[in-house]
């Protein structure tokens, strides 16, 4: 299962998102792997609610950051002047 680091809550919670059942999932910060940062996506293996074992995924982040740049570069893309003449 893949989830994202949404937030840190106290310093000391970190709120995980699971992706494939739409939930939230809190754990402590230092469960997390070293490098762990907001955004991050994980690759979560979980055996009756309790995480077994939590790694990060970098091809997913880099594949989100794929999409983003791609959004960004059409909206660039788009006529900076508008079809709208001014009166």
């Amino acid at each position: 299962m893949r989830g994202t680091l949404d937030r840190i809550e106290n310093g000391t919670t970190a709120v995980i998102l699971l992706e494939d059942v739409q939930k939230e999932l809190s754990i402590s910060l230092h469960a997390l792997p070293a490098g762990s940062e907001v955004g991050a996506w994980f690759r979560i293996d979980l055996w009756q609610g309790e995480i077994v074992s939590i790694e990060l995924d970098r091809s997913a982040e880099q594949h989100q950051q794929e999409r983003v740049d791609s959004v960004l570069a059409k909206l660039r893309s788009r006529s900076a002047t508008s079809r709208f003449k001014r009166k």
